[in-house]
């Protein structure tokens, strides 16, 4: 039915009446896909889907987690039970050619012809999953330093191969959907040189941030700074310091053992930032309430597109302290890749060079690229973080 404000004179009435029926049809559809009701019509249902199909995709992530995170303790005793017998005189293990082959292997790959560091295989059971050596070398070190005491020194170096090749194949499972991208590392150092940050609120054993301490720096503290970091999967990322769900995170208490600066880089999907907001609203709140002054502060970085529903869910939210808006054209910057564990970079590197953060580096298209839209740089605090923390326009 057409619209009454768009119904036909009588010039053009005498001629659809002269018309074939396909004509008058024609004609019709033709007024009403031009009208604006129609247009509004259509514009309500695209809205209607694009928050469906947003509902559907943060659901989809949030079953995802807690299914990881129930499983999480029970795969872990069961695994230190396997370890345990294994270690006592257990069960022998099947060993073809000289290998172990119930445990993945690592091997290099022997073309470096493009420069860089090497490139690893971890290979089980038919499937080869690829890894430079930088970041194989970052994954033994997370691994060590979260499972190691001095009363099992070596117990769990066997089964470094299979934890790895789980959270390989689990995030190679998930690339089809894309991997999420994290802030450079040169911009990580800057938060906690400023604001004493080490903690990552959404991260993976591959893009977290760690790096070596100066010598000066390693005579009072550990030799290692980052590498904690709130993760999507507890089952994988456990192993190597995850410390699970993000909405399950006791912060207060992390603030109370720390610096109490968090950074959060969360999935640029809208609702999913504004759910993340109004669960950091009410830790901030909550924090507020206490009478042990801990100081708290979350900075945020996501796309700036402020039509969205999560970008105006964080500019409304009272504990924002200030606001900071990188241009795309006027303020070129850059994210770390989600697969960088898989990238060439175009020479070995250590966690503390500045490589990885040349920019000539990333227009050649390495382990990082530059970003493709605006971004916004949020500063949550409570009331005991703005005391601790000054924000100024000169930071």
């Amino acid at each position: 039915y057409l619209p009454e404000e768009y119904s036909l004179n009588l010039s053009k009435g005498d001629k659809i009446e002269k018309a074939g029926k396909e004509e008058k049809q024609e004609f019709m559809l033709d007024v009403l896909f031009q009208s604006p009701p129609f247009h509004n019509l259509v514009r309500k249902l695209s809205k209607k889907f694009h928050n469906l199909s947003e509902d559907t995709y943060s659901n989809f992530r949030s079953e995802l987690r807690k299914c990881s995170n129930r499983l999480a303790l029970e795969q872990q005793k069961q695994h230190q039970r396997q370890n345990t017998h294994h270690f006592r005189g257990g069960k022998k293990r099947k060993i073809k050619n000289g290998r172990d082959i119930t445990t993945p292997k690592i091997s290099f790959l022997d073309d470096i012809e493009h420069g860089g560091d090497r490139q690893a295989l971890v290979s089980f059971g038919g499937i080869s999953l690829r890894i430079n050596e930088f970041h194989l070398n970052k994954m033994k070190v997370l691994f060590d330093r979260n499972l190691r005491t001095e009363q099992s020194t070596n117990q769990f170096d066997d089964f470094f191969p299979c934890a790895l090749f789980t959270t390989l194949l689990r995030y190679d499972a998930l690339e089809g959907a894309g991997l999420q991208s994290a802030i450079p590392s040169s911009v990580f150092r800057l938060l906690n040189k400023m604001y004493g940050c080490d903690w990552e609120c959404f991260a993976s054993p591959f893009n977290c941030w760690l790096e070596k301490c100066s010598v000066e720096e390693a005579e009072n503290q550990e030799t290692l700074r980052g590498g904690k970091f709130g993760c999507a999967f507890g089952d994988t990322d456990a192993w190597f310091g995850g410390s699970g769900n993000f909405y399950g995170t006791d912060f207060l208490q992390l603030a109370r053992e720390g610096s109490g600066c968090f950074q959060a880089n969360p999935p640029f999907a809208s609702n999913f930032i504004a759910s993340m907001c109004e669960t950091i609203d009410q830790i901030l709140t909550e924090s507020n309430k206490g009478d042990d002054g801990t100081p708290l502060m979350f900075i945020i970085f996501v796309p700036a597109w402020q039509e969205s529903s999560g970008w105006k869910t964080l500019m409304k939210s009272s504990f924002l302290s200030k606001h900071i808006l990188l241009s795309q054209k006027d303020d070129v910057h850059y994210y770390a890749e989600g697969t960088q564990h898989r990238r060439r970079t175009t020479k070995p590197t250590d966690p503390g060079t500045e490589n990885a953060n040349n920019i000539e580096n990333v227009r050649k298209g390495t382990t990082h690229r530059i970003a493709s839209f605006d971004t916004s740089v949020f500063f949550f605090q409570n009331d005991f973080g703005k005391r601790k923390w000054l924000i100024t326009d000169d930071d």
